[in-house]
């Protein structure tokens, strides 16, 4: 908008994906005299945009996260930085693919990326995309049951390094019958 005064202060905002400009013609006035005009031309830059490819996403230990980063304005460059708990492998970094192999030290952890999108110098809003972590339990069995007879019960006990674990099991036979 026009105005007076001796500085332009505005806020200008640009919600296009495109470099914009503002064109202010100033007047100069000295009582009743009037000075050649001056044209200021401000170069108006977007402001970057990330959208994750996921905002959420759930591993297994040992896993690496699949997050890709992309923006509707070219050129724009992601950095993060990382908040773990109970998890290794998190590392801030830069680039439009966040993959890396992440590892539960505890039950089941988390880490939240945060995502900077910056571009032409101007910094985006930070995103949050948090990862969850869930340990792969190791099995424990009596070691090597004993052979048993015909008729008995195996007596295979199963335990896991993860209290809550649930089995499952295929079963191949080989001249035995009740395995299932």
């Amino acid at each position: 908008s026009g105005g007076t005064g001796n500085v332009i202060n505005q806020t200008l905002i640009n919600n296009s994906n495109q470099v914009g400009t503002v064109t202010y013609t100033v007047t100069p006035y000295y009582a009743n005299c009037q000075g050649q005009p001056k044209t200021v031309v401000v170069t108006v830059y977007p402001k970057p945009t990330v959208t994750p490819s996921v905002t959420e996403e759930f591993i297994c230990s040992g896993n690496a996260t699949n997050i890709s980063l992309s923006s509707n304005i070219a050129n724009v460059t992601y950095s993060w930085t990382v908040i773990p708990n109970g998890v290794s492998g998190a590392t801030p970094g830069t680039g439009n693919q966040i993959s890396q192999n992440l590892i539960a030290v505890g039950v089941v952890g988390t880490v939240e990326y945060i995502v900077t999108p910056t571009v032409n110098g101007c910094i985006g809003d930070p995103v949050s995309i948090m990862v969850t972590v869930t340990p792969t339990p190791e099995i424990f069995t009596n070691s090597n049951p004993p052979a048993i007879c015909s008729e008995d019960f195996t007596g295979i006990s199963l335990s896991a390094s993860i209290p809550g674990t649930t089995y499952e099991w295929t079963v191949v036979q080989n001249g035995v019958e009740g395995a299932f």
